[in-house]
């Protein structure tokens, strides 16, 4: 007799908060995702209240199996006492379920992190609402972006000098700059040149990035001596185009990542 299929695991619909942390490793704000597990759309409203004022607020969607951004919270502003109203409804199996929650975010559960499958990084997760009986949303990337990935391929395959290859994931938008990942290493370029290439490569695809409408990137440097990370972060400093970066976590490398946002 055949095992049975065990029951999937139940999907839901949440808030998480992802660190983002400054150029010397410091915690320095919150990026509010609504992750949305389920099979069907979601409609909110959602508020946020500073200090017992109202900051900012505004009602849109978020499609099964996707997730967006809703705000970012600065870490200092967690002593103003935010307060954060979702009020939300799903069509679930037929019939219109209503559900609304009021969160109080405290620093000491913030810094609680689990790795997260969704962003392949630490955040920390608020259940919003999860049905009696779920069925599984439509597989989808795990990206909170919504993008042609193969037409960003061909663009950068076209834009790529004989030779080299693209190391841009579908998944993730990562790209490798570890030199064995853009071009063959035989032994002719010295350390200084291979930098050079290094370089070249993370600003065309920086270039590509913006010029495709991505609006986050994550950039694999690795660890080793920081001097390419050291370049990579006084570029993206005083980019016009760059709204944040900082330190990240990527499963290949751990954190000898950044992620940029635009």
């Amino acid at each position: 007799m055949a095992n049975p299929t065990p029951n999937p695991k139940p999907q839901g619909f949440y808030l998480a908060f992802v660190p983002r942390y400054d150029v010397a490793g410091t915690l320095h704000m919150y990026t509010l995702y609504l992750v949305n597990q389920l099979a069907e759309t979601v409609y909110y409203d959602f508020d946020l209240e500073l200090d017992k004022e109202w900051a900012e607020g505004f009602e849109g969607n978020v499609s099964a199996g996707d997730c967006i951004v809703i705000t970012d919270l600065d870490f200092m502003k967690l002593a103003d006492q935010p307060v954060i109203n979702l009020r939300c409804h799903v069509l679930w199996q037929g019939k219109t379920e209503h559900f609304e929650k009021s969160i109080r975010p405290k620093p000491k559960n913030l810094l609680q992190l689990k790795h997260h499958e969704y962003f392949d990084a630490p955040a920390y997760q608020y259940e919003l609402w999860l049905p009696k009986t779920s069925k599984p949303a439509p597989p989808v990337a795990k990206k909170p972006l919504a993008i042609d990935t193969e037409l960003l391929r061909m663009y950068m395959l076209e834009n790529t000098p004989s030779g080299e290859k693209t190391s841009i994931s579908t998944t993730r938008f990562e790209v490798d700059l570890h030199f064995e990942a853009i071009m063959k290493d035989d032994g002719s370029l010295s350390s200084g040149e291979k930098f050079h290439v290094q370089l070249n490569t993370f600003n065309k695809q920086l270039d590509l990035a913006i010029a495709n409408g991505l609006h986050y990137m994550v950039f694999i440097h690795g660890v080793g001596t920081g001097k390419l990370k050291k370049e990579l972060y006084a570029l993206l400093q005083k980019h016009p185009h760059v709204r944040s970066y900082g330190p990240c976590y990527a499963p290949q490398y751990g954190f000898g990542a950044t992620e940029v946002f635009f």
